[in-house]
């Protein structure tokens, strides 16, 4: 059986087979050969699960720029873990190299594998508010905005009201229907909880006079 396996290792269930026995028996230089010959191939499509085994390899090895080199990776894939491994970068990079490294992450976040609520996360954990502002007025989604209040100062609940203002407004250009307005009504009322009724009252109007002919909308 273990011949057949050999023959057929560009499988991957045979080739864990031998990934974790060489694990067991301690030869992890021949286990990261295993892991790095299905990695390098474009053709296998599960990136995480070999990224994942060198970096648990490695971890034992306690080899600290494979951690982080690796670590990086994974947060860079679409699937990956960004809790966990955002966690062990911080514990692994120089407090003096940090700022440069998560800006660089944040381009490469943006390039590599454009996740809107990843690039949030991180930005949210780093407590950088004028880039999660940014973020948020590109992005106009009700969620993402609707999220934010549970992170952001409250000395930002002015500009967040007028994130949600522009974001009812692209949503109604862009929608028609009860869910929708529905919508709208929603977040005019947290636009109210977070302190901003005045502006509130002039979207609602500005709303009736645009999209009068919109009856559901003025009921």
């Amino acid at each position: 059986m273990l011949g057949y396996m050999k023959e057929n290792i560009d499988v991957d269930e045979f080739r864990i087979v031998f990934i974790e026995n060489a694990i067991k028996i301690e030869d992890y230089q021949g286990a990261i050969r295993l892991i790095e010959e299905a990695s390098d191939n474009p053709n296998n499509k599960n990136k995480f699960r070999w990224l994942k085994y060198l970096f648990d390899i490695y971890t034992i090895l306690g080899d600290k720029n494979k951690i982080i080199k690796l670590s990086r990776a994974i947060l860079l894939l679409k699937n990956g873990d960004i809790n966990n491994y955002y966690s062990i970068l911080k514990d692994n990079i120089p407090k003096d190299e940090w700022s440069n490294f998560i800006s660089l992450l944040y381009i490469d976040v943006k390039e590599s594998c454009w996740n809107d609520e990843k690039l949030t996360s991180l930005v949210a954990w780093e407590e950088d508010w004028d880039m999660y502002i940014n973020i948020l007025q590109e992005l106009l989604d009700y969620n993402y905005i609707n999220s934010a209040e549970h992170h952001l100062p409250k000395e930002y609940y002015p500009q967040l009201v007028e994130i949600y203002r522009d974001a009812i407004l692209k949503n109604m250009e862009n929608n028609v229907g009860r869910s929708h307005y529905q919508d709208a009504t929603k977040y005019i009322r947290r636009m109210i909880k977070l302190g901003e009724r005045q502006i509130a009252k002039e979207l609602i109007e500005e709303l009736r006079n645009k999209y009068r002919m919109r009856r559901a909308l003025i009921e």
